[in-house]
């Protein structure tokens, strides 16, 4: 699962305001091996990016003052499947 530290350090390059799905993607490129880690604990891969993204997302607003974050709304943008799918918007507090 996703780290405190590796969340921070994610949302410093986001732009001021992002969505789930923007936050998914440079996770991603910046921590592939524990986002793979986190895919492996299902065999279909499609259920496995739904499951997996929808637990970033939860834990984006459990830890949203930690990360200096704030919801702002509701997104629909490309998941990492290409698919078009509700998510979170953002802002960084700081």
């Amino acid at each position: 699962m996703v780290r405190i530290n590796d969340a921070k350090a994610v949302i410093s390059l986001m732009q001021k305001e992002f969505d789930s799905h923007d936050f998914i993607k440079q996770y991603i490129a910046s921590y592939p091996a524990e986002y793979i880690s986190g895919l492996a604990r299902n065999r279909q891969v499609r259920v496995a990016v739904r499951e997996l993204d929808r637990q970033i997302g939860m834990f984006l607003a459990k830890h949203d003052d930690d990360l200096y974050i704030e919801r702002i709304g509701d997104s629909e943008s490309e998941n990492i499947l290409t698919n078009i799918t509700p998510c979170a918007l953002w802002r960084r507090t700081q």
